[in-house]
This record gives C-alpha cells, structure tokens and sequence, in this order.
C-alpha cells in the first residue's frame, strides 16, 4: 500500500493547473490534429461523430483520473477507512486496466 500512497502522492504533485491544461491541450491536438485528419479518419473508417465521442469519452476519462488521484491524496494512509482502502484498490485496479488491457475474449 505505501507503494501506491507514493504514487498518488507524486501524481498529485504533478496536477498542476498548467500541467492539466497541457494534458487536455494534447488529447485535443490528438484528436483534432491526428485522428481528425480526412486520411487517418478514412484509413480507421471512422467518421466525424465517432471522433468527437471518443474525444469526448478520454475527456471524461481523464477529469475522473484526476479527480480521484486529488480525493485520495487527501487520505491518511496511516489509518485509512475500510471505504477508502476500496476506493483506493479501485482505483488502481482502474489504472492497471488501463495500462495493462487484457484481451477479450471471444469463445469460437
């Protein structure tokens, strides 16, 4: 546990208003810039609507990272309710699915 108290620790360092206001900047230039080309939205086969949904649902992602890394931070690791300990575990279970996607499974 206290390897993740660091962690959200650190990352709650990092959020910084301009830090955020970066990260927000960059999925716009990602999704406007890059996937937003007509060449790149043909090659996925995608089209405008899809785009802005998908821009819209990494938005969202990213304002609930960063507001549960804000709430936990906020905890006292030391003595942590049984209902912080869960948001925390959820929490990293979150961000492990996140960086460690598992593979569906489709039965043939």
């Amino acid at each position: 546990m206290l390897n993740t108290a660091v962690a959200v620790l650190t990352l709650d360092e990092a959020i910084t208003l301009q830090n955020s206001l970066m990260l927000y900047d960059t999925i716009d230039i990602v999704f406007e810039d890059i996937l937003g080309n007509d060449t790149i939205m043909m090659m996925l086969e995608m089209d405008q609507t899809t785009l802005d949904m998908m821009h819209d649902d990494v938005v969202d992602m990213a304002l609930a990272i960063l507001g549960d890394i804000q709430t936990i931070a906020d905890f006292d690791f030391a003595n942590l309710t049984w209902e912080q300990e869960e948001a925390l575990s959820s929490f990293m279970f979150m961000i492990e699915d996140i960086l460690y996607p598992q593979p569906e499974y489709i039965p043939e």
